[in-house]
């Protein structure tokens, strides 16, 4: 079976996806995940996944058809599309549609549950499962060793800004959560990107 795993938005929500992943990799032989420029990398890192066809829906006119023909030349079995942030899944639907993708669940935006769970319970209702012992926590194959950034020993990480700025936490909530990390005694490495918060 060869499925497609369709995700949206940037690192932290394709590493959300993560989970789903593996659910589908439990049966699937092969999994793409379908995933915007910002989330190509993250999606590169995830456990399971095979390939990375990367497609940012703003500009999906640029190159629909191409895409759509890809699509059809991989004849996928199933599709699971995941919402971006509080947005459906509509863009994504359609695209797979027009791919001609044999089957295409569509995972509702979470409302308030953690995104994570919210596909994996997407998943479930395609007939998708994680295996025994697998504790359904977002996880990430392994990766160069960033001792020289981090020092050694485990560490949290907090990345306290997103792509979407309604979803960036403000510069308090993001102080409170490392002060209260450390507190319970965690080492904390905070995150972020080139842009300035206004």
């Amino acid at each position: 079976m060869k499925a497609l795993i369709a995700r949206p938005g940037g690192l932290g929500d394709v590493l959300q996806a993560g989970p789903a992943v593996r659910a589908v990799a439990t049966r699937a032989a092969r999994v793409t995940m379908l995933c915007g420029p910002r989330g190509a990398s993250a999606a590169r890192l995830l456990p399971h996944v095979d390939e990375v066809v990367v497609w940012d829906p703003p500009g999906e006119a640029d190159d629909a058809d191409g895409l759509v023909r890809k699509l059809r030349e991989e004849a996928y079995d199933v599709a699971l599309v995941l919402p971006a942030g509080r947005r459906g899944p509509g863009s994504a639907t359609r695209l797979l549609r027009s791919a001609h993708v044999r089957r295409i669940g569509a995972a509702p935006p979470p409302a308030g549950r953690p995104e994570a769970e919210a596909a994996l319970g997407a998943a479930a209702e395609l007939g998708f499962g994680l295996r025994r012992g697998d504790d359904g926590r977002p996880r990430v194959r392994p990766v160069p060793d960033t001792a020289a950034l981090t020092g050694n020993g485990p560490y949290v990480v907090v990345h306290p800004g997103a792509g979407d700025p309604g979803r960036a936490w403000s510069a308090e909530h993001g102080a409170e959560a490392v002060a209260l990390l450390a507190d319970a005694g965690h080492r904390v490495v905070v995150t972020g990107g080139p842009r300035r918060p206004r």
